[in-house]
């Protein structure tokens, strides 16, 4: 996928007026499938509860997923604003395994990006888990899950999904 394809993917999207919920889920789809993972999430920052809060993601065991800060890659990831490749997650301390006890998933690996916004602020975390090949996720992935997470940050505020400062909202109900 090249530097603009993301934002021309997406773009496609916003003008056939899709809602905020569908623009997210389909971003993260085009994410996961650009890095051939198993599944991805984006999360955005609640300042106030000191949590990442998953607002798309493929996972189907839960409606939301609420990240501590100070727990877990994408935590790490919010806290120092620093790509993270996690290859085997059981040999690293920042790996959190209370979600996929929660979820029943086995992540194996896993890739993880700050999302900024214009100003230079966190906005959240976009991660990939399971690269689908046996040899993981590559240094092209890095500098590919790197610029999505850009052109990602920038489609989110450009279209107004991003709450106001700290606050998150809590899904709608499903029907």
């Amino acid at each position: 996928m090249d530097d603009n394809a993301l934002l021309l993917a997406l773009g496609e999207m916003i003008s056939q007026e899709i809602s905020a919920p569908q623009l997210l889920e389909r971003l993260v789809d085009v994410i996961a499938t650009a890095l051939d993972a198993d599944r991805g999430t984006i999360y955005l920052l609640d300042e106030e509860r000191h949590e990442l809060v998953s607002v798309a993601a493929h996972l189907p065991e839960l409606d939301e997923l609420r990240i501590p800060l100070r727990k877990g890659v994408a935590g790490f990831v919010a806290r120092t604003g620093r790509l993270v490749h996690i290859p085997h997650s059981g040999s690293d301390v920042r790996f959190y395994p209370g979600v996929d006890a929660e979820t029943g998933y086995t992540t194996r690996s896993m890739l993880a990006a700050p999302l900024y916004e214009h100003e230079g602020d966190l906005l959240g975390v976009v991660q990939v888990l399971n690269k689908r090949h046996a040899q993981g996720f590559t240094e092209r992935d890095k500098h590919m899950l790197t610029e999505m997470a850009r052109q990602a940050a920038s489609l989110i505020q450009e279209t107004t999904l991003t709450p106001p400062r700290g606050v998150v909202p809590s899904p709608a109900p499903s029907t």
